[in-house]
């Protein structure tokens, strides 16, 4: 509380109790008409929505939560894991299939609109050829790949390269601490999660929006975290074919 100005802090921005309105913008729009009105509280819906942090209402807390739901699955099926879409065997044409997708239902879920699914297909089959390139570097290279995909995919959707960059990057570090990757599924679910917290709150502190950037951390994580293994899986049959001793 700021007593002394009548303004209550709401850590993102100052909200005002006598107008029920912010008193700096939101930075990003949010979804219809009242999305359009950056000074709004939870979209002028106060009596289903709470905002604790000045960016993020409970009622997206459950969104998010679907859409990162939706690409751990997804992302699952891409690379083959027995409890995915396609089982255990699954083709490349497969994979990117599932992929666009999963990031297309992602990103309806997380926006609501054309747009943001286009944007969440496009941003999954990024962070998967992320995955399947860089997948064999270390913790920090594969941090600043996953980075550099956030804050562009951030620039496309209207928002700033370093909230992107923080979210994905961040995230990505979080995943890769939280456990080696191998084809344990409950350990990949878990690093998805992980660096889903982890990207929100990072994108969060530097001024973007928390359920942008989990959303964003847990496409980098998922699909390169899958896209990894299954290009590991690839040169390993392929070894196993042509590299026998004669």
């Amino acid at each position: 509380m700021a007593d002394g100005v009548g303004l209550v802090h709401m850590n993102g921005r100052m909200y005002d109790p006598e107008t029920g309105r912010f008193i700096q913008a939101d930075p990003n729009i949010d979804e219809g008409l009242q999305g359009l009105n950056r000074y709004s509280y939870v979209l002028n819906n106060s009596l289903s929505s709470t905002d604790p942090t000045g960016y993020f209402s409970v009622k997206d807390f459950l969104r998010t939560a679907l859409a990162v739901a939706i690409t751990i699955y997804s992302g699952g099926s891409a690379a083959g894991a027995a409890w995915g879409f396609f089982g255990g065997s699954v083709s490349l044409g497969q994979a990117l299939a599932i992929t666009a997708i999963g990031g297309f239902a992602s990103g309806a879920v997380q926006t609501g609109t054309l747009k943001g699914s286009l944007e969440g297909a496009f941003s999954s089959l990024l962070f998967f050829g992320i995955g399947g390139s860089y997948g064999s570097g270390g913790m920090l290279s594969r941090a600043i790949a996953n980075g550099v995909g956030g804050g562009i995919i951030s620039e496309l959707q209207g928002g700033k390269f370093g909230h992107g960059f923080a979210s994905a990057g961040v995230g990505s570090l979080a995943g890769d601490f939280a456990g080696e990757v191998n084809q344990k599924v409950g350990s990949s679910i878990k690093r998805t999660v992980v660096a889903a917290l982890a990207g929100g709150t990072a994108s969060a502190i530097t001024g973007g929006k928390y359920g942008n950037g989990a959303l964003t951390a847990a496409m980098s994580q998922a699909f390169g975290d899958w896209a990894q293994q299954a290009s590991a899986a690839e040169a390993s049959s392929i070894c196993s074919f042509s590299c026998q001793p004669v």
